[in-house]
């Protein structure tokens, strides 16, 4: 049985456990990376910025500036291809002595410009405080691909198949360890089926090689890539266990996979050649294969690949960059239109409020003037019964009672017996931030 491991809050597989290293150790790189680099990377720095800043003055003195150490700087030079001054560079500037220094150099295929895109890039365009003064410009490449690919890849120079694995690269150790620790319990265990190496068979074996060789290529600028397993269930078949890789070209992932005549039909990834085939990163930009052919294995296309990748990581990296331009226009469009709905929304209820305030106005007034209509009817009816035939002699004391009482609850309701202030008071105008061409108060 394999050997189970705490993982985070339950127990799983030591294969399942290794899969995920990488998503974790991606996860703790950034959360740590994020917290000693906050201050250099608050705001966007270029290249040719921090090529100026590394031959301005020694790195030692930036990384007590920006508080990053000065090897942090130098692995951030190296990937963004930019020359450092050599050792003793310094001493012999000091000294007065005479120091070359050289140009920028191009940037690699599917390296962005900027060495640091910003705390808002790096989350994501939803996370991102939108200033809607700024001025939006579509992305610029004043490189063309064409020369950036060619630079790159005459720096790779050719791409030759190795013969073994006796020096395998640092992204294939893990696969190979894991091959290893299961070729070993397979013997343990009396060669149980279960124990077998996945990858033994002459045509995996091929497969590593060529991963090999092309990951020892890209080491040559400087772009770390890395080999990894993904496990597929095949109806009749059972688990079928393939071998891809991903290499980092600039800031860009590209991967490829091997197709083999004997893949199942049913993962619809049969190889149009009928032969071993190598297919570039399946993805809405276009894929490439490149199979066995009689005059010309794939061991004799390395360089060929390996420029087919370069141009896949430059052209991903502009699409990206136009997309996100895109995603912000319409970002700006929808905040935009959300501004309008707001103000709109604004200006109705403020519209609403006047006529609200308005209406209560008119139904004051007229309830004034229906009480004082009213008032005036019984002071009138009090007068009617006055001049009754019988407000006489013994009835006169009782209707002087009667008068006093009716002629009290007359004036109750007559508002012109209130303070003048109350009349003036039941129409006034609306409030302020009711009355400006604004928001209304909440």
């Amino acid at each position: 049985m394999e050997q189970l491991i705490r993982h985070r809050w339950h127990k799983v597989s030591k294969k399942s456990a290794e899969k995920s290293y990488f998503a974790v150790r991606c996860h703790r790189q950034h959360r740590r990376f994020s917290a000693q680099q906050k201050a250099f990377m608050t705001a966007a720095i270029t290249r040719s910025e921090l090529f100026e800043l590394v031959w301005s003055e020694p790195r030692t003195t930036l990384a007590k500036r920006f508080k990053l150490s000065d090897v942090a700087i130098g692995k951030h030079c190296r990937k963004a291809n930019i020359p450092m001054p050599p050792p003793g560079y310094w001493a012999r500037k000091l000294a007065g002595k005479s120091s070359t220094r050289p140009p920028l150099p191009l940037r690699l295929p599917g390296q962005r410009d900027q060495v640091f895109p910003g705390e808002e890039d790096r989350y994501g365009y939803f996370n991102r405080t939108e200033d809607l003064e700024e001025i939006l410009l579509p992305p610029v490449f004043p490189e063309s691909a064409q020369l950036l690919v060619a630079d790159a890849a005459n720096r790779i120079g050719n791409i030759r198949a190795c013969r073994d694995l006796s020096n395998p690269h640092p992204g294939l150790k893990r696969v190979l360890a894991d091959e290893n620790r299961r070729r070993e319990a397979w013997a343990a265990q009396k060669y149980a089926d279960y124990y077998k190496p996945y990858f033994d068979a002459p045509n995996f074996q091929r497969q590593l090689r060529l991963i090999n060789s092309i990951l020892w290529g890209f080491d040559r600028i400087d772009c770390k890539g890395e080999a990894y397993i993904t496990e597929e269930w095949v109806q009749g078949t059972g688990h079928l266990h393939l071998l891809h890789c991903r290499i980092c070209i600039g800031t860009t992932t590209v991967g490829f996979e091997f197709l083999e005549p004997t893949t199942p039909k049913s993962l619809i990834k049969a190889p149009p050649s009928g032969t071993t085939t190598l297919r570039i990163a399946a993805h809405p930009s276009g894929q490439s294969d490149w199979s066995d052919r009689a005059d010309c294995k794939i061991e004799k296309q390395l360089t060929s690949i390996g420029v087919a990748m370069l141009e896949l990581a430059e052209n991903r990296m502009r699409n990206c960059a136009t997309q996100a331009y895109e995603r912000r226009l319409q970002r700006r469009q929808e905040l935009l239109d959300a501004i309008a709905r707001k103000m709109a929304d604004d200006e109705r209820k403020r519209l609403e409020a006047i006529a609200k305030h308005h209406q209560a106005n008119h139904d004051n007034l007229r309830k004034m003037a229906r009480e004082h209509q009213s008032a005036r009817e019984v002071r009138n009816f009090v007068d009617a019964v006055r001049q009754h035939r019988e407000c006489t002699g013994a009835n006169l004391s009782a209707f002087s009672e009667w008068e006093r009482k009716v002629l009290e609850f007359a004036d109750s309701m007559d508002p012109l017996s209130q303070p003048i202030t109350n009349i003036f008071s039941s129409f006034a105008e609306p409030p302020e931030a009711v009355r400006a061409n604004g928001s209304i108060l909440q």
